[in-house]
């Protein structure tokens, strides 16, 4: 295999321990060597002059893993710096699957999702946790219904499989279905599982805002139960009215942590989140098949009901100037694409809670939406805790073709640029040394990848190679698409992706298979 030498880099080695100045010697797809000056031949030699050389970035928290072996350049990550993520979060992923629901991008096993993604190539490393809502309708369909202690035992036995095959532990979406049917005592069941393997619990609460004491008590409880290692997603505080709950947090997750529950949480460096419009109206609408979801919505004693509950939950004036559309199903008007609800509503000439249910009626998907809601201030305080991962939320995009007619969030393409451009560079929020720790070491000790996320002889050669004076995201809400600036190199398993903010088209990653 071929051998690489980076030349006069400043080495952070993913610990938070301060810099050295040195030369970083790779043979195939391992660190070779790491002194002050190395002298040897090379296949390729990058000048590192006044750029940083880190472990490759661990994106511990991404999403759309079916779609990844059709995207195998991988661009908006690998342009922002990242060498490994890790989808199946927020209880999706794109296994088990039923034999009679695999028309949809899905895998009757880990083992198969696996081998497809190693059989398309990638510019990336992917890892994978095992949803419990994907195990639920595995198992119950999409149903609410309540799950007997043989549907218990038969979804054990579903996690344990995808565990065996590789997978690094379990997630939960909790605002999602048919996952948030699941009692806290039918979840602790099957994230034990992954405590009994050693392996982690990721997941969204089920409140990020008005109710999220009882969602921090839930996801305690799983943890007390069970022992698990507890991943909270993307922690926030969501809709103005909680914005101040920000100390009742801090001290919160400080306390488990200090009672010894093994914690840590993930967050994105933006104040809007991303999600269908399909979270705006209760669960019990979701019921059953998207086509259920349909009729209920076109009767209008449903529809009264769930106007009820959605305007009692979001009394905001202006929740509804809040919510962008970024996406929109097959069929429906792509102009919806970056405009709020209202614009939308403005248009058709109705209220924007018929909206709402208009377009969840008329569409077996659902339409994806940025909501506005979150503070930052409170984003600021939330990167400053030691045990939060920086992580993207988001799916590989690729900036040609259709997805240019989406407005996608720009943390698909800008998360790790902007942390280190904007809350390192210019507001000084974390050090540089401790903002490449909660990128790189931090996310692969969640994982338990003992060989990446540090440089140190032996280690995988993932590295990123970046100018910390003009590393900066481009992505915008308005214009998402646009790819990150600042890296001098991207390598992955001794390969350079990206030289010089440019794609290469090789394809070294591979699946990460937890062992």
């Amino acid at each position: 295999m071929p051998s690489l030498l980076l030349k006069n880099g400043r080495i952070l080695d993913g610990t938070g321990g301060p810099e050295r100045s040195g030369d970083v010697w790779i043979d195939g797809d391992r660190i070779a060597g790491i002194a002050d000056s190395i002298e040897r031949d090379a296949d390729e030699v990058i000048d590192a002059s006044g750029a940083v050389i880190a472990p490759g970035f661990i994106d511990l928290h991404a999403h759309g893993g079916q779609r990844i072996p059709s995207l195998p350049t991988a661009d908006s990550k690998v342009h922002d710096g990242v060498t490994s993520e890790v989808v199946g979060n927020c209880g999706s992923s794109p296994f088990p699957v039923r034999a009679e629901d695999n028309g949809n991008g899905g895998y009757a096993s880990a083992s198969e999702f696996f081998d497809a993604v190693d059989n398309a190539g990638s510019s990336m490393n992917h890892a994978s946790l095992v949803g419990q809502g994907a195990i639920r309708r595995y198992v119950l369909g999409r149903t609410s219904v309540l799950a007997k202690p043989e549907d218990i035992r038969a979804m054990r036995r579903a996690v344990e499989r995808c565990l065996e095959e590789g997978a690094f532990g379990v997630s939960t979406g909790l605002i999602y279905t048919p996952g948030c049917y699941a009692s806290k005592e039918e979840i602790a069941e099957i994230v034990g599982v992954a405590a009994e393997a050693d392996a982690l619990y990721s997941t969204h609460l089920r409140s990020e805002g008005n109710e999220i004491e009882k969602a921090i008590g839930e996801a305690e409880y799983a943890a007390r139960e069970t022992g698990v290692r507890l991943q909270i997603s993307h922690v926030k505080l969501s809709g103005r009215r909680n914005w101040d709950k920000i100390d009742w947090l801090d001290d919160q997750l400080h306390r488990m942590i200090d009672d010894g529950i093994d914690l840590a949480c993930d967050r994105y460096t933006y104040i809007a989140s991303s999600t269908d419009i399909g979270t705006i109206v209760p669960s019990w609408v979701h019921d059953g098949s998207p086509e259920d979801r349909m009729e209920r919505l076109r009767n209008p004693n449903v529809r009264a009901r769930v106007e009820e509950d959605i305007l009692n939950r979001h009394p905001e004036p202006d929740y509804w100037e809040n919510i962008v559309i970024s996406t929109v199903p097959e069929g429906e008007d792509v102009t919806y694409n970056g405009k709020s609800l209202r614009q939308i509503a403005e248009m058709r000439d109705e209220r924007p809670v018929d909206t709402v249910m208009n377009l969840l009626a008329a569409n077996r998907g659902k339409p994806s939406a940025v909501f506005f809601s979150m503070d930052e201030t409170n984003l600021r305080r939330i990167l400053t805790w030691p045990f939060v991962a920086v992580a993207s939320d988001a799916r590989i995009r690729i900036p040609r073709g259709d997805e240019l007619k989406t407005r996608p969030h720009p943390r698909a393409y800008g998360t790790y640029a902007r942390l280190l451009g904007r809350y390192v560079r210019e507001e000084g929020v974390l050090s540089l040394p401790e903002a490449v720790r909660r990128i790189t070491s931090l996310p692969a000790e969640r994982l338990g990848l003992a060989d990446r996320g540090v440089l140190r002889e032996g280690a995988c050669a993932d590295i990123t190679v970046f100018d910390p004076a003009a590393v900066i995201d481009r992505a915008t809400f308005a214009e998402p698409h646009q790819t990150s600036v600042g890296f001098r190199a991207v390598i992955v398993n001794g390969r350079p992706v990206i030289e010089n903010d440019v794609h290469n088209g090789s394809l070294p990653g591979r699946m990460l298979r937890r062992q």
